[in-house]
This record gives C-alpha cells, sequence and structure tokens, in this order.
C-alpha cells in the first residue's frame, strides 16, 4: 500500500510539475558543450522559456513527454517513498524515543532512490528527448524526431537494443541517490524540529508544508548537477546525428589501437587519414546526386538502378515475391517529370514480366551498382584534373575549392602577386578591439557622459597609465578587460602559472594581478573604476538586441582600423513587388547572367601586392584609388534601387537609411541626415557607382589603395588565363551548337568565339564529352571561394587520456567548442576546437580583398540592368532579373557568350514569356508562363529549403487559380 500510496502521489502532483521539467530540461541542454558566448540563448529565464516555448511551440508544448513522466513517477517516487515509508512502518528509521537515526535514514533514502532511479530510467530516457523536441528556430540539444513514447521505445530498442534503453544511467544513480537523501532527511528532520519546539502545534499541514520546502530546497541544490549531466547523457544521438553512422570511423576507434588524423565541419568528416590511407568525400567535389554522376563523367553503360527504400523494414529483410508496391519506390518525390516517368514505365516492365523481388538479393546488387558509379567517376575525374593540370585533387586536396586553388597556385599564379594580408591588417594604431569600443560607447549611450576613448582619437592617460575610456566631468574611469590579455579567472582556471607563447616572461596570473594593481592604484588616487570583462559583455551581446543593434551600426565602432573583411558580402537578392500580372503590350521575362562569377574573375579588376595604406585626411581621392575604402556615406532619398550593401539584423540589406533599416521601417522615413549615413567597408568602385547614383560621401576613415591589374587587347588580368584554359575546355566539350550544321557555320561559331573571347576553340576537339564539361564547370565556378575562406577553421583532435584532454581544455589559446564521447564506455574523445582570434595566424591561401572584389563586381554587374529598368524590375538574385517588357521601353540584350545574359525561357521554346508573378521575398517565388514549345500556359514555382511532393504540387497548380493572390502570398510567407 505504503508504494501505490506514493506513486498516485507523485502521478498527480506531475501534471503540475511536468511543464517545469520540459523548462528545465531545455535550459540545462542549451549552449551543450559550447564554449562560452558562442551559442544562442533561446531560453533566458523561466518567464522567458514559457513564452518562447508558448510562441513557436504551442502552450501545449508545456505538457511534452507527459505520458513518459507519469510513468516515470510511478516507479521513481513509488520505488522511493514506498521503501522509505515501509522503513518507517517497521521502526527502522527511528530510535525508542522516536528521534531519527541519521545512519539509518541516510541508507534506506539511498537505496530507495538509487532503486527507483534505475527503475525509472527507460522512460526518464523517453521523457527527456520528448520533452527536447521543439521547432527549430527554438531547438537545443539533439532532435531524437521520436513520434510518441511508444514509438521512442521501439525506435530506441530497434537501434540499440535494451542497453540502450539505460544510456546515462550511471548518472541516474547518484541523481537518485543523493537526491533521495537529501530531500527526505530535509523533511523528516525540519518536520522533527518544528514538532518538538511545536512552533506550529496543531497546524499539522502547515508543518508538513514548511517540511517539504526543505526538502524540496534541499533536493534541488544537491541534485542539480547530476541532474544536468544525467539531462545530456540521457539526450546523447543514438545513431546518425552524432558519429555512430560513420562506421569506418567507430570502426577505427572501437576495435584498433589507431589515432586517425581528422579535419571535420561539426560532426560531418570532410577528412580521415590513417597511414597512407585518405577517407574523403565525393560530394566536396561534385556536388550532385548519385543518378547525375553516370551523366556527367559519360558512362553510358552504368545507370543508377530503383530500389524501394520505403520497403527496407525489419519485416521484409527476407521477403521473395512479386515486386513491391509502386508507392514504396516514392514516386511522389521524384521532382523531375521525365525520371518519375522512366520509373513507372521500368515498374510496370517488371511487373508485367511476373519478376520475382528478392530483398536480400536486390539490396546488395543496388548498393554495389551505386559503388561502381561512384568509384568510376571518382577516377574519371581524377583523371581528368591530373591530365589538364597536374594537380591530384585527392591526394592534394580535400574539397574542390581547395582543389581549385591548387590548380592556380601550381599552374598560373606568378611570384610576388597575391599579398598575404597580415592578420591584425596593415593598421592598428591604438591596440583596441572593436568589442571594447562597443562597451565603450553603449556605457556613454546608457549613463549620457561623453567618454574619451581610442575611437575619439588618442586614448587618455590617468595617473600616468593609459585607460580604455575617460569621463571628464564625473572621473570615472572606464577600462574594458579582455579575456586573454588580462588573464580572465572564470575563462582560464588552469594553467595560470604556465608561461604563454607570445611572451614566455608573461602567464595568465601575471596578466591578472597587473590588471587588478593598475585599478586599485586609480580607485586609490580617488577614480572611480567601471570594469567590464570580455565574456560577460559578450554575453550582453548576444542576449540583448537593442545593445547589438546600437553598437553595431554605431558610427565610432565602424571607425575602428579597416577589416578587409567588412567589404566581403554576398550576392544581391529581393523582389520589388509581391504581385504582377502583365497587362495588355507587357510580357514579363526572366534573364540570368551566363557564368557571372568565371566573367568577373575573366574580365574584372583585381588588386595584386600590398596596399598603401592612408587614414584620415590623408587619404586620396576614391577616382584615383582602388582597394577598399571605409568611409561615411549619405544616400538619396529618392533612388529605387540602392547601391551600397549593409549587414543589419542578421541580414544583407540594400538601404537608403541606417536608422530605418536597424528599426525595418517600412514607412516613410523621418529621418536626418546623421541618422541615415552609413558607415562602413566597401570596394572603391562600389563606392564611385553609389557617387554616380547620387551618394554623398561625408568622411573617409581610411583607404588601402592598391596597384590593380584587368584584362585588356594587351594585357592578361589576374585569373584570366585560367579562366581561358577552362572557358576553351567547357566549350569545345559542350559540341557544337545546335544552329551550326555545315562546315562553314561551324568556321563562323569559332572565329564569332575568338573575337568576342580571345580564346581560339580547335575544330577537333568541339565534342561532345559531358565529364570534361563537367570538369571545365566545377573549376569556373569554384574557384575563387577559397580566397574568401575563413581563416581560423576549427580543428579536430581524438583524445584518449586524461592528461591530453586536461591539457587541451585549459590552453589558454584555445576555444573548446565541442567535446563528444565515442563508444559505449566513453573513454575516447573527439575534441572540436579552434584558436582564439588573438592566437591565430593567416593562412597563405586566403585574401579576402579579393573575394570582397569577385562579389562586388558580380553586384555592378546585375546594378547595371537594374538602374535601367528601375521599377520595371519585379525580382532580382545574384546574376537573375525578371522584369516587366513594354514596347519602345530598354529591354535587357541577350546573348550567348560568357558575361551576357541569356533567357531563362528560352528551353520552354524561343519567344516564351512570364504572364503573371508573385513572390513572398528572396528565394521565394512563382509564376505562370506561356510555353511556346508546348502552346500552353505552365506554372513553376521556387521555394528555398521547403520540398514539394507531387501531391502538394498539385494543390498549388489549382490554388494558383483563386484570384485572390493574397492568400497565395500568404501561403508563401508561412513557407519561408
Amino acid at each position: 500500500m505504503e508504494f501505490i500510496l506514493g506513486a498516485s502521489a507523485a502521478m498527480g502532483a506531475c501534471f503540475f510539475t511536468n511543464p517545469l521539467e520540459v523548462l528545465k530540461t531545455r535550459m540545462q541542454l542549451q549552449g551543450e558543450l559550447k564554449a562560452k558566448g558562442k551559442h544562442p540563448v533561446h531560453y533566458k529565464n523561466v518567464f522567458h522559456a514559457v513564452y518562447n516555448i508558448a510562441k513557436n511551440d504551442g502552450v501545449l508544448a508545456l505538457q511534452k513527454g507527459l505520458v513518459p513522466a507519469l510513468w516515470v513517477q510511478l516507479f521513481l517516487n513509488g520505488m522511493r517513498l514506498g521503501t522509505y515509508q515501509f522503513a518507517n512502518n517497521h521502526n527502522i528509521l527511528k530510535d525508542k524515543n522516536g528521534n531519527l537515526i541519521f545512519t539509518n535514514t541516510v541508507i534506506v533514502s539511498g537505496i530507495g532512490g538509487t532503486l527507483g532511479q534505475v527503475m525509472s530510467s527507460p522512460m526518464f530516457l523517453i521523457k527527456t528527448h520528448l520533452q527536447t523536441q521543439a521547432a527549430t528556430a527554438i531547438a537545443v540539444g539533439h532532435q531524437h524526431q521520436h513520434q510518441g513514447t511508444w514509438n521512442a521505445l521501439k525506435t530506441i530498442c530497434k537501434q540499440n537494443g535494451v542497453k540502450g534503453l539505460f544510456r546515462g544511467v550511471s548518472a541516474s544513480i547518484p541523481r537518485g541517490a543523493i537526491g533521495s537523501i537529501s530531500q527526505l532527511l530535509g523533511f523528516d528532520y525540519s518536520k522533527q524540529m518544528l514538532l518538538k519546539y511545536e512552533y506550529f502545534k496543531d497546524k499539522k499541514i502547515l508543518t508538513a508544508f514548511l517540511s517539504s520546502m526543505v526538502g524540496g530546497v534541499g533536493i534541488s541544490i544537491t541534485m542539480t548537477p547530476f541532474d544536468l549531466i544525467m539531462t545530456r547523457l540521457y539526450n546523447q544521438p543514438h545513431n546518425g546525428g552524432g558519429f555512430d553512422h560513420q562506421f569506418i570511423f567507430k570502426y577505427i576507434l572501437s576495435k584498433t589501437d589507431i589515432t586517425p588524423d581528422l579535419i571535420m565541419r561539426g560532426t560531418k568528416l570532410i577528412s580521415m587519414t590513417v597511414g597512407n590511407i585518405n577517407f574523403i568525400d565525393s560530394l566536396n567535389y561534385f556536388p550532385m546526386a548519385l543518378s547525375k554522376l553516370p551523366k556527367a563523367f559519360g558512362f553510358s553503360e552504368l545507370k543508377k538502378g530503383y530500389f524501394p527504400h520505403r520497403f527496407n523494414t525489419v519485416a521484409h529483410q527476407n521477403y521473395v515475391g512479386p515486386m513491391p508496391p509502386l508507392e514504396y519506390y516514392d514516386p511522389d518525390n521524384v521532382k523531375d517529370e521525365k525520371a518519375k516517368e522512366a520509373l513507372v514505365k521500368w515498374y510496370a516492365e517488371k511487373v508485367e514480366q511476373n519478376y520475382v523481388f528478392d530483398f536480400q538479393k536486390e539490396i546488395v546488387d543496388y548498393c554495389i551498382s551505386d559503388v561502381n558509379i561512384l568509384a568510376q567517376s571518382c577516377l574519371k575525374f581524377r583523371d581528368l584534373v591530373i591530365k589538364e593540370t597536374n594537380v591530384c585533387p585527392f591526394m592534394e586536396a580535400t574539397t574542390i575549392a581547395s582543389s581549385c586553388n591548387k590548380v592556380y597556385r601550381r599552374n598560373f599564379l606568378k611570384p610576388n602577386t597575391i599579398g598575404i594580408i597580415p592578420k591584425r591588417g596593415y593598421r592598428w594604431r591604438d591596440n583596441q578591439s572593436k568589442v571594447a569600443i562597443q562597451w565603450l560607447v553603449w556605457e556613454e549611450h546608457q549613463r549620457g557622459v561623453n567618454i574619451h576613448h581610442a575611437a575619439k582619437g588618442e586614448e587618455v592617460r590617468v595617473a600616468g597609465v593609459k585607460v580604455d575610456g575617460y569621463c571628464e566631468d564625473t572621473k570615472q574611469v572606464f577600462e574594458f578587460e579582455g579575456c586573454y590579455y588580462h588573464g580572465c579567472p572564470r575563462c582560464f582556471t588552469y594553467q595560470r602559472d604556465t608561461p604563454l607563447h607570445k611572451d614566455p616572461s608573461e602567464t595568465l596570473n601575471s596578466k591578472y594581478d597587473t590588471t587588478l594593481a593598475k585599478n586599485e592604484r586609480l580607485r586609490s588616487l580617488g577614480y572611480e573604476v567601471i570594469e567590464m570583462w570580455e565574456c560577460d559583455f559578450k554575453r550582453r551581446l548576444t542576449d540583448n538586441k537593442e545593445l547589438q543593434n546600437y553598437t553595431e551600426t554605431h558610427p565610432y565602432v565602424k571607425q575602428t582600423p579597416l577589416d578587409p573583411r567588412d567589404a566581403f558580402y554576398g550576392g544581391r537578392t529581393g523582389n520589388t513587388v509581391e504581385y504582377y500580372k502583365a497587362m495588355e503590350d507587357e510580357k514579363i521575362k526572366y534573364v540570368d547572367v551566363c557564368s557571372l562569377y568565371p566573367w568577373v574573375c575573366k574580365y574584372g579588376k583585381f588588386p595584386v601586392g600590398h596596399p598603401k595604406v592612408y587614414v584620415g585626411s590623408e587619404c586620396p581621392p576614391l577616382a584615383s584609388s582602388s582597394g577598399l575604402v571605409k568611409c561615411k556615406i549619405l544616400p538619396p532619398r529618392d533612388l529605387f534601387h540602392p547601391v551600397l550593401p549593409q549587414k543589419m539584423n542578421d541580414k544583407l540589406m540594400f538601404v537608403l537609411c541606417r536608422k530605418c533599416g536597424q528599426n525595418l521601417n517600412y514607412e516613410k522615413c523621418q529621418h536626418s541626415n546623421e541618422e541615415r549615413a552609413l558607415t562602413g567597408t566597401w570596394v572603391t568602385e562600389e563606392v564611385l557607382k553609389a557617387v554616380e547614383m547620387g551618394y554623398t560621401i561625408l568622411e573617409i576613415y581610411e583607404v588601402w589603395a592598391y596597384e590593380t591589374i584587368q584584362f585588356s587587347n594587351n594585357v592578361s588580368g589576374l585569373f584570366t588565363t585560367m579562366m581561358n584554359k577552362f572557358i576553351k575546355i567547357k566549350q569545345e566539350s559542350s559540341g557544337w551548337p545546335a544552329n551550326c550544321k555545315t562546315d562553314t557555320e561551324k568556321d563562323q561559331y569559332i572565329e564569332r568565339f575568338l573575337q568576342r573571347e580571345d580564346i581560339h576553340l580547335e575544330f577537333s576537339k568541339i565534342v561532345d564529352n559531358p565529364g570534361l564539361r563537367s570538369l571545365a564547370k566545377l573549376m569556373l565556378n569554384s574557384f575563387w571561394g577559397k580566397f574568401g575562406q575563413r581563416e581560423n577553421q576549427p580543428k579536430t583532435s581524438i583524445i584518449n587520456n586524461t592528461a591530453e584532454f586536461f591539457k587541451i581544455m585549459s590552453d589558454p589559446s584555445i576555444y573548446v567548442n565541442t567535446v563528444l564521447p565515442i563508444g559505449d564506455e566513453g573513454n575516447t574523445l573527439i575534441v572540436n576546437w579552434e584558436y582564439r582570434e588573438e592566437a591565430s595566424d593567416s593562412l597563405s591561401t586566403v585574401n579576402v580583398v579579393i573575394a570582397a572584389f569577385v562579389t562586388a563586381q558580380a553586384r555592378l554587374k546585375l546594378y547595371d540592368s537594374l538602374e535601367k529598368l528601375d521599377k520595371r524590375a519585379l525580382y532580382y538574385d545574384t546574376d537573375s532579373v525578371i522584369y516587366v517588357s513594354r514596347p519602345k521601353e530598354y529591354d535587357v540584350p541577350t546573348g550567348e557568350f560568357v558575361g551576357d545574359m541569356t533567357d531563362e525561357l528560352e528551353k520552354e521554346g524561343l519567344g516564351s514569356y512570364i504572364t503573371e508573378f508573385v513572390s513572398g521575398g528572396p528565394k521565394n517565388y512563382a509564376y505562370k508562363f506561356w510555353s511556346t514549345m508546348e502552346q500552353k500556359e505552365k506554372l513553376l514555382m521556387q521555394v528555398e529549403k521547403v520540398y514539394f511532393i507531387q501531391a502538394t504540387w498539385i494543390v498549388y497548380q489549382k490554388f494558383i487559380k483563386l484570384k485572390e493572390y493574397q492568400l497565395f502570398i500568404k501561403v508563401l510567407g508561412l513557407c519561408t
């Protein structure tokens, strides 16, 4: 009876406490194994967590995991409270005088808690999984995607056996024992004291209530550390999400003494080297579906087959019989209509032949076919690259981008051409960081005082020492303590007396002591010293959007030394209307640039060597410079297509007013010129175009002026030779154009190409060669990105001894991002880490200024069309424009060469055009168009990151016919 009563009481309370369990679980998983300040904070506190969950998951989500939670209470508290009450009823817990026997109470409550925790562990595991599952916007920890309690139980047992249900039990045992001991001891001892001294005589309910509170506080304090560990162990991925699916990797670590060398991005293996064997991912070289590889590399004899993946269940492993139903082949998810027709036709033939489907044979044959396709594709790709470039992509690189970089450096790069930019740039006058200036301008804003600091000129000396900020009126000294430079004891707990790499005469403790001594001396002289540690402020930056927006766009923050990465912006994407239907005498056209980035790399202007750096009044006129400029510039008020990009609210925006962009203001701008002005870093050519369009430069802070090189009749550009080589290969391996029938027409085509591209195509080599064409396209499009790569890349270490783990965790020069245990015992750890920015070095393969020049000139190429089309441009995306065409108005000219605009609808027949267009924002649009080839109206929809199955597509085809297009816009808005 004691066990039943204890369980019933706990299960009843569970309906009220389960929402708190959901909050606790998610807050415990937030920032799991992440460096401080380097993870999003979705749950700032209990109230914010309730709001966010209700907003994103719905109010009912606060009762997630209720079913397994009830089972937990049945086993855990049924056993724990039942055991304790049973012992109490049999006079095990008290002496003859009715006083508690401490030792007996500890043993009994500990045994009850341990037994209850072990018995409830499987349901506790499932409860944690279900309570963690959340909308993507607020998800923390691994998302297991269970469909319910029994589905979770079945999935875990299937994947990991009964043993998998007890994952994390090692942490749950001390949790149950210590929690039970502290709660029951706290309850009984406080109750005994209250009764003994008759504090609440004849008030038994109040006595029990206060005693329960004491026990509750006790269990919360003592159990929380173990509860946190248990939650994270319970929620670890069982398969696929971590490393379990990487069979070779797991086998090496668990079955051998080999320690492989790894290159990883998160949990994805980029490269794994074991001795002279290198494991690499082919998708990093040619990112295309396996089914497309035979055509891409010209294997007519090979073709990817079909397999009923939905039929691959435990029940069907030994199936032998008629063909499985067609739906198991998932035809509705085949996006290409021709591919779907081929699948249906193949299936019908098999059924007609009374084909006997042997599951085990079919799955082996299917896998062998896939391996053959991939192996032959890799061999063909390698042979082509080596033959054309003298570079082995698999031995000398790990991705197509790094392969291209190697090809360029080995075959085309001349000595002393591309400069390696110093880690801190070419100027760092006052040795003050951007984040420090952010804090100082925020303090100035919040306190309403004038603080002198480095961004306003020179740092102020107070009592003979330089300080980060100083307010003359209030005699306040502001000191921003960078955690590494000042030896923060919270961020760097260990190895504090170890000599530092860059200056062996210093240690973290000596840095910290110097900081304390300096501030104490200033206080003793009567100054108020206001300190802020870097780690504390970065947390505030993450949590406080107002602080983030104010400081990121503050002019003084922008005035810190020019950072070339600030000039590296992406492509321009946006819509100017939500809906447009072509009127009489109008057509909507869709054009895009043929090979935009190869065109920029061939014909564009690029910097060489190192720049001359000019600051302030010494900066030359931009018209006579080429490079990067950091300046303050005022946009005009009436330009339909703004020129200059700016990063705001985690987006790339093109605005005419800084304040409107910050506040996402869609009303008429009422701001002053000072509020409208933009401060940033751009490529000079883009700023000069802005000035041409009506922008006014208010102040120039810094200029990096380069010597530049550009393709012309007599001069080759920086990348022209490499581009020409692969443009030639691409054109020749594409075969003859359809309109070249006779030798005369073919000769004219070769001459035309020579005149336009300065490339001589060889008649005998113009033969359709899919493999060579695929190689050329990869080289042309993947080439420039390596120049813009982030330099301080994460690294991965495999650790299997305590000393090595302690060393890496306490090294002050690195951040540890994640620590993942491998295997059931967890004796081997995968540690993902990166150098602190202060300790990292420049890479010889990176020059972000070149990457900035590529994207800037690509945006200017697009802007050339936007400027001329003005309000007739409906949508644009990096290299394409959808616009309204009218008689006697400018039409975008099209051509057939690199850099020419081409008609995107030409494949539907010459003269095809759009009749109706709708867009819910960047990367989200749909249009109806007239196909001259099929002589009918058709529909196309593009919604990024949303996959439409055939059934959904049919619904949308019907839906588009509705006249109330606003409803369609709403659907698109939901998709974004």
